[in-house]
């Protein structure tokens, strides 16, 4: 089982330049997907802690 999330807007963000090239619209979407990843890598973090 995949674990991470789907993230296909943060994954082509690489540089500040490419965050000015996203539409308006696109940054709920981004930030969504950016809490999401967030949220995967603390929850594994915790849970290696706990062990």
């Amino acid at each position: 089982m995949n674990s991470e999330p789907a993230t296909p807007l943060l994954d082509t963000v690489k540089t500040p330049d490419d965050l000015r090239k996203l539409a308006p619209s696109q940054l709920r979407q981004l930030s969504d997907e950016l809490r999401a990843e967030m949220m995967a890598v603390t929850s594994v973090q915790v849970s290696a802690w706990s062990n």
